[in-house]
């Protein structure tokens, strides 16, 4: 368990397991319980790495230990430069051309396109965001959610955004569409600059 801690969850917060603290209360499958002493045990043990949907999250334990933990898996998507891929540079050119089609400054608006699949129809979706509110990203998975609400089978298979995505459409994305999205963005954190 060295190689990736798991975070867990008390009653209100989420911890490292190498954070907990005597005393500290663990959310269980059958109400809670406190942690009663943390040590490291020196010792190399299998894990089995869960993934749910959506919440990714899962109870651990066994009958051995008579008891089972409420756990949280952190997953964080791959992002990384649209120069670095024939996709990345497609979806950021579908970005460009919807650029030059907006009025006004444009110096912050973040543009995300993607490649969706719907109903088996690969496609691509364009997303920018209001000055000042919602961000691209924020819109796109309120789309993919709208479009699941309405029956269609639709998947995310790449995105394309202007900047690497902020902590919160990050997490966004991460919790809507996995870990095994790939976000290509144009440059760092930060207002847009052609």
């Amino acid at each position: 368990m060295r190689e990736q801690i798991t975070p867990i969850f008390d009653i209100s917060t989420c911890y490292r397991i190498d954070g907990l603290h005597v005393g500290e209360m663990l959310r269980l499958r059958d109400g809670g319980a406190a942690v009663e002493a943390v040590c490291d045990t020196s010792r190399w043990e299998q894990v089995y790495n869960c993934r749910v949907a959506d919440w990714h999250t899962y109870c651990v334990g066994d009958q051995e230990w008579g008891f089972s933990v409420w756990a949280h898996n952190s997953y964080s998507i791959k992002s990384k430069s649209y120069a670095s891929s024939e996709q990345g540079r497609r979806l950021r050119s579908d970005a460009m051309a919807l650029r030059a089609r907006l009025s006004g400054d444009t110096t912050y608006r973040n543009i995300a396109t993607a490649e969706v699949t719907i109903n088996g129809r690969t496609t691509t979706v364009k997303f920018v965001n209001t000055p000042g509110g919602i961000h691209a990203e924020e819109k796109l998975a309120a789309w993919y959610w709208a479009m699941r609400n309405k029956g269609k089978s639709v998947s995310v298979n790449q995105v394309c955004t202007d900047h690497i995505p902020c902590p919160s459409c990050k997490s966004i994305l991460t919790k809507t569409f996995g870990s095994d999205l790939t976000v290509f963005h144009a440059q760092g954190p930060g207002p847009f600059r052609p």
